[in-house]
Parts: C-alpha cells; sequence; structure tokens
C-alpha cells in the first residue's frame, strides 16, 4: 500500500464505530468520489479522441 493512501476505518462486531470514525470515512468517501470522477472523465476523453498518455497527464494536472 502507498505510505499516504488513507482507508476507511471499519467497525467490528465488538467495536462499533466512533462519532469521530463516521466522520473520517465520510470525508474519506467525498474525496474519493471527486477523485473518481475525474478519472473517469479522463477514460471518456481518452477513448473518444484517442489522446496520448502525454495529453491525459498533460490535462490532468491543468484541472
Amino acid at each position: 500500500m502507498h505510505p499516504h493512501s488513507r482507508t476507511p476505518i471499519k467497525k467490528t462486531k465488538k467495536k462499533p464505530l466512533s462519532k469521530e470514525q463516521k466522520q473520517f470515512n465520510k470525508r474519506l468517501a467525498k474525496e474519493r468520489i471527486v477523485v473518481e470522477h475525474v478519472h473517469i472523465l479522463e477514460f471518456r476523453l481518452g477513448s473518444k479522441k484517442r489522446l496520448s498518455k502525454a495529453e491525459l497527464k498533460i490535462n490532468r494536472l491543468q484541472i
């Protein structure tokens, strides 16, 4: 796993999540969905216009 990656906190049968842990998971999900939407847009643009990998990287930096 990448050292800067963050994963949601999971509950167990014996230990439910605290309010702070639920808030953390919710913030993480909000950030993740934005990134996923950017990736799907890049995929769609790349497949329609047949952009090269270099062009996709440039477009990603401009977003």
